[in-house]
């Protein structure tokens, strides 16, 4: 800028129109990095999420209750020392156990409706700002579709969007769930629902470990033949592996199984021809 201290106050062009590739090198680009709070993200790196160093963690407090099918319920998310710059979260509850209705900011501030997203059986939530004590974060209103406990429907996890939360220094913290019960939900191994279920040509499966380990994913049929096996090396947090129909060869009700040295879980999925 010919003034740097005041870059609008002078006419520069925004956006340039290309017509054909042949004068694309005439363009000038600059790239900004953005929405990196302390400075660690690795733009050009397109292979993964950088895992940062954790600082302690942000724990958000539920009141468990015993769910009756047809009733309405009120959750609210508490802290009882908030020490978070930032955060954002999945909030997952199993599939068709709950019908979501509605979900509100308390004493955050800048926090609305804006800052949720509402899906089927989850909603992800991002804030940032500044406070600290004892506070009541925002509440879940929902309708209970069958009799359970809420610490077994209700989780949080990052296969929407990754749990992290940051204090006024800019480190990381983990974001755990605790019910009044003292289970905890947030840094656990997870195996989620493969997306989309049924599939057609490809689906994904996501699952969340609770620390950097090898995972073996195994898909089978109903008669127990493995169809397919990915292993790898998988960082804490949040992973997800992409499955094609080629790499099944199968169609109908199949089961896959995620096996890690600490851990075992399984659901089933759908293919369709």
């Amino acid at each position: 800028f010919l003034h740097p201290t005041n870059p609008f106050g002078e006419d520069f062009h925004e956006a340039v129109n290309i017509s054909s590739l042949t004068p694309a090198s005439q363009a000038n680009f600059v790239a900004i990095k953005v929405g990196d709070v302390n400075g660690s993200a690795i733009p050009n790196n397109l292979l993964g999420t950088v895992i940062r160093n954790n600082s302690g963690a942000l724990t958000f407090n539920v009141n468990d209750a015993q769910l009756v099918a047809g009733k309405e319920y009120t959750v609210t998310f508490s802290s009882e020392n908030f020490n978070a710059a930032g955060y954002q979260f999945t909030t997952n509850f199993t599939k068709g156990a709950v019908e979501i209705l509605n979900v509100k900011g308390a004493d955050l501030k800048n926090l609305s409706a804006d800052n949720f997203g509402m899906f089927d059986n989850a909603i992800t939530t991002s804030w940032n700002g500044l406070a600290s004590g004892k506070l009541d974060a925002f509440t879940v209103t929902f309708k209970a579709n069958t009799n359970s406990k809420l610490s077994d429907v209700l989780s949080l996890g990052s296969n929407l969007t990754t749990a992290e939360a940051y204090n006024a220094n800019g480190d990381a913290m983990n974001v755990q769930l605790k019910f009044n019960t003292g289970t905890l939900s947030g840094n656990e191994f997870a195996l989620y629902q493969n997306e989309p279920n049924p599939a057609v040509n490809y689906t994904k499966v996501g699952f969340t470990l609770p620390s950097s380990s090898k995972a073996t994913l195994t898909v089978y049929d109903v008669a127990g033949r493995v169809l397919n096996v990915t292993s790898g090396d998988y960082s804490k947090g949040y992973n997800e592996i992409n499955l094609s129909k080629n790499d099944i060869n199968a169609s109908g009700v199949l089961y896959y199984r995620l096996d890690t040295p600490n851990n075992s879980a399984t659901k089933k999925m759908v293919i369709i021809e």
